[in-house]
């Protein structure tokens, strides 16, 4: 699992292929790479805000959250994504 800053937890998968590690989250269909495990799971973290600020910058947050099957816990006066 790897958190966003959303406040939602996202499922992650790291692996290794050839030479290097690769670390995804197949719910939302982003993956990332690095040297080490660690430094995969880093990128990944980064691909996602990256992926998430976009989706926000469009409107399409709740849209892509709802297709993925994930929501987005919110308080009382939170404004919508």
């Amino acid at each position: 699992m790897t958190r966003t800053g959303l406040g939602i937890e996202l499922p992650a998968e790291v692996r290794r292929e050839r030479d290097a590690w690769v670390a995804s989250c197949p719910q939302l269909q982003v993956a990332s790479q690095g040297s080490t495990a660690e430094e995969a799971m880093t990128m990944l973290r980064e691909a996602l805000a990256l992926f998430i600020e976009g989706c926000c910058e469009q409107g399409i947050m709740d849209r892509v959250l709802k297709e993925s099957g994930l929501e987005v816990p919110r308080r009382a006066g939170d404004p919508a994504l």
